[in-house]
C-alpha cells in the first residue's frame, strides 16, 4: 500500500525508472545463470551434456534469454496498463 501511495506522488518517468531498476536485475541474473549453464554443458562435452540436459547446449542460452525478455515485456505491459 505504501508503494502505491509513493508511486502516485512520482512523475511517470520516475515511476518507470524505479520499476525498471526493480525488474532488470532479475532478468540479467537469470540470463547470466543460463549462459553459464550452456557454457558448462559445452565444456563438459557432448556425452555429458546430452545426458544432463534435455535440450542442446547451444540452445540453452538462446532459449532462456528469449524467455527472460518475453517475461520482462509482459511485466512492463502489466505495470503500464491503464487502470
Amino acid at each position: 500500500m505504501a508503494r502505491i501511495a509513493y508511486a502516485q506522488s512520482l512523475t511517470l518517468g520516475a515511476y518507470i525508472a524505479m520499476t525498471l531498476f526493480l525488474l532488470l536485475p532479475q532478468c540479467f541474473t537469470f540470463a547470466a545463470a543460463y549462459r553459464l549453464l550452456g557454457r558448462m554443458a559445452l565444456s563438459l562435452g557432448d556425452d555429458v551434456s546430452r545426458r544432463a540436459l534435455p535440450i542442446r547446449a547451444t540452445l540453452v542460452a538462446k532459449l532462456f534469454v528469449t524467455s527472460d525478455v518475453v517475461t520482462f515485456l509482459i511485466q512492463c505491459a502489466t505495470l503500464l496498463r491503464p487502470r
